[in-house]
């Protein structure tokens, strides 16, 4: 009897071992969980910012060819000018 005692005993603080261990890996899957959710939520906002970043470089992009037309068709005005009054 005594020695079933002992052997109860004895599983009682491997399953209360077992458990803190237990209890240990789950909150440590939570913090994960919770710093999982943090980076995905960085992460979509990283994708907005650089979404909008190619937005706007697109827009600059096309500028600076309207710019560059531009400039190119004002020499184009200036040459003319010129040869007319050399004329």
């Amino acid at each position: 009897m005594e020695r079933r005692l002992l052997e109860v005993e004895a599983q009682r603080k491997r399953d209360a071992s077992l458990l803190l261990q237990t209890e240990h890996r789950a909150m440590q899957h939570e913090q994960e969980a919770r710093d999982a959710r943090r980076v995905s939520q960085q992460l979509t906002e990283l994708r907005v910012r650089h979404n909008k970043c190619l937005e706007l470089l697109g827009e600059r992009q096309r500028r600076v060819e309207e710019l560059t037309l531009d400039l190119q068709e004002a020499r184009q005005i200036y040459r003319e000018q010129l040869l007319m009054l050399l004329k």
